[in-house]
């Protein structure tokens, strides 16, 4: 995958994060939903790519309200 614009962070090190989240217990909650918001603002802005990689894993995963909430958050803000 290509490197996201101006970051370190790749679209393969958020999906692999968000698959060991998941694989975890089955669903996403609020604790791993700030992990996936810490390293989604690491360059202090939410790239276009960032924002259609959460919109994909909002609606295609499985977030406890709370990890939803924070999600949702980053996608509106951006």
């Amino acid at each position: 995958m290509e490197p996201m614009e101006s970051t370190g962070i790749t679209a393969k090190t958020l999906r692999e994060a968000l698959k060991f989240f998941i694989e975890d217990d089955g669903h996403v909650d609020r604790l791993e939903a700030e992990a996936l918001r810490g390293l989604i603002y690491q360059d202090g802005r939410v790239t276009p790519e960032e924002k259609a990689f959460l919109q994909e894993a909002v609606t295609g995963n499985n977030f406890d309200d709370r990890a939803l909430a924070i999600l949702e958050t980053v996608i509106k803000n951006a």
